[in-house]
């Protein structure tokens, strides 16, 4: 009991059982009477019923099965096995027989460590990483490995012990041939018409696997098809990354961090705390918290959030830029993280992209996902604190924004909207100003881009519900900055129609002239 102090449980109710059946643990028979296994070495005097059994005899029949394997402890004369010498020293020239009991199982299976681990500096065998069964095995494999480690070495053969439960079918029930309701892995991967199941390949069944919890993982349509909606929510972020970065030459391109544009800041902010958390519950085998963050990062603040965000700088920025050379250095990174991320996961999904990923980049080397070790995100990137308090604060106002921008949108073409924003907070106010340019107006701002509006105009005024209970389009309520909730402050949204002309290249109302390009699109065209 002792022993399993040191050792780490996944899941961590799994000692509570191991633990429980070692106490309710009787004398453990080792020997069993069957005409298989491992015989357990020992001799009998064939009148006095004396035992030879010893360093010296075991040693010898040792080297016997060393050289013709252990079939030779039952078809040997009993003169090779125990030659007189051994008679005449142990039992005084009496003659024997050998034992035909066996060796119980679980003693061969509680020994292995002892068989596959190196040899440490001790001169003993190395304790394993890693154990993982069954729920099963806690009167089994688990048991026996660790009795026999601690009577012979006093510790347990392993560091952490892994006990997963067994696959269950769509109505929780276990799956069991004479049911009928056994899923073969293969049906999942390359269909099966008898069971109605479409191909879903092998990503699929090793993401759900990885989303499921340790106990007793359900496998039904229900659960493949959730697993397969999440592996297409990876397959398009990494798609569009793929189709804005080709071209794109990482070691002339890339931009310092300092240099590039807030909200790409904030995204690698936030990108190197995901690859922490996802290292985190990876390293401690919590796959299916993995699988939540990977899920978080590809549908919400990638193609749910920053992908729709940046399109415009994209498309419609000057080839060179720093707005777009800003926007693509974060995807780079992005996709060179990952990429090697979620090969343990989606190998096949991992693969692909070192094949798509544009030939001129670092990353792509034909020795596959696997060989480009696992990524460690750079120290600098969680060092824009003051701009992941801006932008997240923008997001905040982006959020509250979706109600009345619907309500605009239902009657209004959307292409229309400009953004007014009252705020009665200075902190506010100021975290808005610096995201807007210094400017309390601006079309071409990174707050702008963030709300997704064609301009946006800053107001610093006390009476904000008063205002916005004047205007259609409105909404405001009370947010904080950051995580400090002491000092909200009342915000406001208002919606309105824009002033400016629609731009036909960028399609923002930004431009001065009906039918004219605006500027921004002006000066691109004529450097192009």
């Amino acid at each position: 009991m002792e022993c399993l102090e040191s050792v780490s449980f996944v899941p961590d109710t799994a000692k509570t059982g191991l633990a429980a059946t070692v106490r309710s643990r009787t004398d453990w028979c080792i020997s069993r009477q069957r005409s298989w296994c491992v015989p357990i070495p020992v001799f009998y005097g064939k009148q006095t019923g004396r035992i030879i059994v010893n360093s010296e005899s075991i040693k010898h029949v040792q080297g016997l099965i060393q050289e013709h394997g252990s079939d030779i402890w039952w078809s040997a004369d009993i003169d090779q096995l125990c030659p007189k010498a051994f008679r005449d020293k142990y039992l005084d020239g009496e003659d024997v027989v050998r034992g035909y009991d066996t060796m119980d199982v679980w003693f061969d299976s509680g020994t292995s460590w002892a068989s596959v681990m190196r040899v440490d500096d001790t001169g003993r065998p190395a304790v394993a990483d890693l154990y993982m069964e069954g729920q099963d095995q806690t009167r089994g494999w688990f048991q026996s490995s660790l009795l026999l480690a601690t009577a012979l070495q006093q510790k347990s053969p392993f560091k952490t012990l892994a006990m997963h439960g067994f696959v269950t079918d769509a109505l929780g029930g276990k799956m069991s041939k004479s049911l009928g309701n056994v899923v073969v892995p293969a049906a999942v991967i390359h269909g099966d018409l008898k069971l109605k199941m479409k191909a879903m390949g092998s990503d699929v069944l090793r993401l759900w696997a990885a989303a499921s919890k340790m106990k007793d993982p359900v496998l039904g349509s229900s659960e493949l098809n959730a697993a397969a909606e999440n592996l297409r929510f990876i397959r398009r972020a990494v798609r569009f990354m793929l189709q804005h970065l080709d071209g794109f030459d990482a070691e002339r391109e890339c931009l310092p961090f300092q240099e590039l544009m807030p909200l790409d800041q904030y995204m690698l902010y936030k990108l190197y705390h995901f690859v922490e958390t996802f290292t985190d519950n990876m390293e401690s085998m919590k796959f299916y918290l993995a699988c939540a963050d990977l899920h978080l990062l590809t549908k919400t603040e990638l193609a749910g959030f920053y992908h729709n965000t940046i399109k415009s700088r994209l498309l419609c920025s000057a080839r060179y830029s720093r707005e777009r050379s800003s926007a693509l250095t974060t995807l780079h990174h992005h996709l060179s993280v990952v990429h090697r991320l979620i090969a343990p996961l989606v190998p096949i999904t991992a693969e692909e992209i070192v094949l798509q990923y544009p030939a001129r980049t670092p990353v792509a080397k034909p020795s596959g996902a696997f060989h480009h070790g696992w990524p460690e995100a750079s120290g600098e990137w969680q060092e824009a604190t003051g701009v992941v308090q801006d932008v997240g604060f923008a997001r905040q106002i982006l959020n509250m924004s979706h109600l009345p921008r619907h309500n605009f949108e239902g009657s209004e073409d959307a292409k229309l909207a400009d953004f007014t924003i009252l705020l009665s907070n200075e902190s506010s106010f100021n975290c808005m100003m610096s995201l807007n340019g210094g400017a309390d107006r601006s079309s071409l701002s990174s707050l702008t881009e963030i709300l997704l509006c064609n301009t946006v105009h800053l107001q610093h005024v006390d009476n904000v519900a008063d205002l916005c209970n004047l205007e259609k389009f409105a909404l405001h309520k009370s947010l904080s900055i950051g995580d400090d909730s002491s000092t909200p402050g009342d915000v406001g949204v208002i919606v309105q129609r824009s002033t400016a002309h629609h731009c036909p290249r960028c399609r923002r109302c930004v431009a001065n002239t009906e039918g004219e390009v605006c500027v921004p699109c002006g000066a691109v065209e004529a450097s192009s």
